[in-house]
């Protein structure tokens, strides 16, 4: 549920329905059910907000009680996710296995973590397999159009002649597929890519217009990372059109 509400567009909503989550496994007691709900909920949903600090004590958490019982599949995601924070934070990784969401043979892992890396983070060594991931539709449908944000991100920061026409199109069937589904947050990242990428351009006016029709359908969250990030553009945008 949380993790529904975040794609729609309410990340405040969000992460209050993650705490609760968190605390009735507590009180559950169920071990199980306490990685279930910290690995696939409570860590991703405070991710992709950028509330570290929340993300920073359900990743001890879910080591802790990973290691306690044994559980060597959940503490493959909380090594992950633990290197996916240290990474936003820009702190160094070391290359110990679990570094990259791609040392974890799971597909589904490897699905979450790339997601929870976001742009900031995923490298250019990363986009054949962020296309394999992809081309997994049993997988990727719930996030196909962010993985086309951060393929046409690669492609961008990869700075090729040839990766350069791809960038565009993979921004814009983000954007739709964002629009289909009716995924608000992923629709705000892929408004955000393609406006970065037309700034300065002839289109200029034209993406900054697009992002800021997509901010303005925002009701809340305003200081979750995206948000922060998208009004700063749309600052920068209007600032340099004088």
């Amino acid at each position: 549920l949380a993790r529904s509400i975040w794609l729609q567009g309410f990340a405040d909503e969000a992460l209050g329905i993650v705490h609760e989550g968190v605390d009735e496994a507590l009180d559950l007691g169920d071990e199980v059910s306490m990685c279930y709900s910290l690995a696939l909920g409570a860590v991703p949903v405070a991710l992709w907000a950028g509330a570290y600090d929340d993300a920073e004590r359900y990743i001890a958490l879910l080591l802790e009680r990973s290691a306690r019982h044994s559980f060597r599949y959940w503490r493959s995601w909380g090594v992950c996710y633990d290197a996916v924070l240290m990474r936003r934070r820009g702190q160094a990784v070391g290359v110990a296995r679990g570094a990259s969401p791609f040392d974890v043979p799971l597909r589904t892992t490897q699905l979450e973590v790339a997601v929870a890396l976001g742009d900031t983070c995923i490298e250019s060594d990363d986009l054949a397999r962020l296309e394999a991931v992809r081309g997994d539709s049993s997988l990727a449908g719930w996030c196909s159009a962010e993985v086309m944000r951060l393929e046409g991100e690669v492609a961008r920061r990869t700075g090729s002649a040839s990766c350069a026409g791809a960038v565009e199109p993979l921004f814009r069937r983000a954007l739709k597929h964002a629009r289909t589904n009716g995924d608000l947050a992923w629709e705000l990242r892929a408004a955000t890519s393609l406006a970065q990428a037309w700034q300065g351009s002839a289109r200029h006016v034209e993406g900054r217009d697009l992002l800021g029709k997509t901010y303005d359908r925002f009701r809340e969250g305003f200081e979750t990372a995206d948000l922060v990030r998208a009004r700063e553009l749309l600052t920068a945008m209007g600032d340099s059109l004088g």
